[in-house]
């Protein structure tokens, strides 16, 4: 045995295995022990249906422990890539986004050298107690030499460290994205790595088999198996969304409201179409997109009865994509949006539903009306006889502790109240869309109608080895 082996079942005492070639498992008492060679090996006594190997003079197997549970992938499908490594209090959010599109402020020049701040969100492979990890690369949003300027703060960083992590190549839209693997096992041929986690690989993805092979000259391609559970049974997905529903009906219990006045959107941002299947069969309906091509790539492939949610940023060049797909586009940040969103309305004599967001906490780089602009706005918008607001959305500060946006989610449904209480024609005021994944609870408690909740859904919380 390996000083690997001998570290990885140190504290076991029995090992389940798998012969290769065979559906069945046998479970023995281990147990280790040094040889007259001085090696170290292992010992595995087992007792029932050896039978039928007698005639084989080796057995080759697989070693399994039943507390190891993840995802089952080939050892050929891993390898290291570098990445840039950006220290955490430099990150800070903006835009429409969810608390998995935070981003940073870059230093950037222009005409006369003349300096201001651009707010970039580079993709995030893995994050630290330290530092979050970003891609490496010539045409990148972040390139060495670049600064980064702190949040509330003069501090600069120069982009320029980097570290390596240990990872596969998701494929599940076509192009390869690199996802952080975490090993828990290693039989040799296979790893087993952690699931659902937030930079990590999940149940149904597919991955390039041989990770030495070149994109996107050749590929292998491999759906994961499912590694489950003792019982042979794995639903991720709504195993998460029940939790979320229990979650809700706790806010609505806590602050007496009813739970039927709270709707649920699973923000489906980069899942595959089968997660969401799951999600849908879960007797999920509301499904809530970033970007209006994923809501397109994603709309023919599921039920008809699915109601999409424009909650990302909408750039006006996208908005006859989308408005005949989302039963409600909760971004809409300017009068000018509003206004091109009529005009491809009247084209096909179509109805919009919209949202006013706005920036409650008055961040820089967020999109959306200040809450004293918000009424005129309305007003502005309420001429349009195409579009119809029905109601305010907000995304709120990323924090740690959810009761540090209480004040935000207070301030939107005291704005809500009293919009409603104008009573502007073509101006509804039923819907209040704001809390996350982080903190849709407190949101609930202070008065929200819908909430989006993704990395609630459609990751996990799970630690490996539950039951």
């Amino acid at each position: 045995m390996h000083d690997k082996d001998k570290e990885q079942f140190a504290d076991q005492d029995t090992l389940t295995i798998e012969p290769l070639g065979s559906d069945m498992k046998f479970r023995g008492n281990y147990s280790m022990f040094t040889g007259s060679d001085g090696n170290l090996y292992g010992r595995l006594d087992l007792d029932r249906y050896m039978i039928q190997f007698e005639s084989e003079r080796f057995m080759t197997f697989e070693i399994s422990s039943e507390e190891t549970q993840g995802l089952k992938i080939p050892v050929s499908s891993v390898m290291e890539k570098e990445f840039y490594t950006i220290p955490v209090d430099y990150m800070t959010t903006g835009g429409n986004a969810t608390e998995d599109e935070a981003g940073f402020n870059k230093e950037v020049y222009g005409e006369g050298g003349k300096a201001s701040i651009e707010f970039v969100t580079p993709e995030i492979y893995s994050s630290t107690d330290e530092y979050y990890y970003v891609e490496k690369s010539d045409d990148g949003l972040l390139k060495s030499g670049d600064y980064l300027v702190k949040p509330d703060s003069n501090e600069r960083f120069q982009v320029g460290p980097t570290a390596k992590l240990t990872g596969a190549y998701n494929i599940n839209k076509g192009y390869a994205v690199f996802k952080q693997v975490k090993e828990l096992a290693n039989s040799g041929e296979y790893y087993i790595v952690e699931k659902g986690t937030k930079y990590g690989l999940s149940v149904y993805d597919h991955i390039v088999l041989d990770a030495r092979i070149g994109w996107p000259d050749r590929i292998s391609v491999m759906i994961f198996p499912k590694y489950r559970d003792k019982e042979g049974v794995s639903h991720m997905v709504q195993e998460q969304l029940e939790e979320v529903r229990q979650n809700i009906r706790n806010a609505c219990e806590r602050s007496g409201r009813k739970v039927e006045d709270v709707t649920l959107i699973a923000v489906s941002k980069t899942k595959p179409v089968p997660m969401l299947q799951e999600a849908y069969d879960a007797g999920a309906r509301d499904f809530g997109e970033n970007k209006v091509q994923e809501i397109l790539e994603k709309e023919p492939q599921l039920p008809s009865d699915i109601r999409w949610h424009m909650i990302g940023h909408l750039q006006k060049n996208k908005v006859r994509q989308v408005i005949d797909k989302a039963v409600l586009i909760h971004s809409v940040d300017t009068v000018g949006l509003a206004e091109q969103i009529e005009k491809e309305a009247v084209k096909r004599d179509l109805d919009v539903s919209i949202l006013l967001e706005v920036n409650v906490a008055g961040e820089e780089s967020k999109f959306g009306f200040a809450p004293e602009e918000v009424e005129e706005a309305a007003r502005e918008i309420a001429k349009y006889p195409h579009v119809h607001i029905q109601g305010l959305m907000t995304i709120a500060p990323f924090v740690e502790n959810s009761e540090e946006n209480r004040g935000v989610f207070k301030k939107l449904y005291e704005l809500y109240v009293d919009m409603k209480r104008k009573n502007i024609d073509n101006v509804t005021m039923n819907v209040l869309s704001m809390g996350m994944t982080g903190d849709y609870q407190t949101a609930i408690e202070e008065g929200a109608t819908m909430v989006r909740v993704g990395t609630g859904i459609f990751g996990t919380r799970a630690k490996i080895g539950e039951k």
